[in-house]
């Protein structure tokens, strides 16, 4: 008698929503694909990519599709940053680097420099338009991203990020897998 009152019981809150689970379509769809959906973003790179080395950290930010190159906290000694992108699935593409020197931020000089990628027809991502400092990229291009550290010209620290993936809905990256 009790196994039955307690399947009845578990039955009926299962049904009305009681017990927490989820009980309409769209929500059993939506909670089901929730692992998916997070393993789906991992692989297309909409997650925050930080790599170190050094004292210079690189971040990619997929919200605004923009690198950031920031120095280490103690470190005044670089003025500018080159953002490298090597064409890797297009044999006799032409790499392109682009220089963008270090911004103050909070009143402490030359901290960050941001470049912005976008696929050619991209615009806006995130309400922001693309600046100054941004690069168009091709579709169906992928491209191994590096950014090197400068001083006044010399090249200082050098930051293997990751493959940029470029497709008609955007730009992704993928962290570089350590060795």
């Amino acid at each position: 008698m009790k196994t039955i009152v307690i399947a009845t019981v578990t039955a009926t809150a299962l049904l009305t929503g009681c017990a927490g689970v989820p009980t309409d379509s769209a929500s059993l769809r939506e909670s089901a694909a929730q692992p998916f959906r997070a393993a789906a973003s991992a692989l297309r790179g909409s997650d925050t990519i930080t790599a170190r080395q050094g004292d210079v950290t690189v971040k990619w930010r997929p919200d605004v599709q923009v690198v950031e190159a920031w120095r280490g906290e103690d470190s005044s000694r670089y003025t500018d940053a080159a953002f490298e992108l090597r064409p890797l699935n297009k044999p006799g593409a032409k790499t392109s680097v682009e220089r963008v020197a270090l911004d103050d931020l909070h009143g402490q000089p030359k901290v960050v420099a941001a470049l912005g990628l976008r696929t050619i027809g991209q615009h806006k991502v995130g309400g922001q338009e693309c600046g100054q400092n941004c690069v168009y990229l091709f579709p169906g291009v992928e491209y191994q991203l590096r950014v090197t550290m400068f001083r006044n010209g010399a090249p200082k620290v050098s930051v293997p990020v990751g493959v940029v993936t470029v497709d008609d809905d955007g730009v992704t990256v993928r962290q570089q897998q350590r060795s």
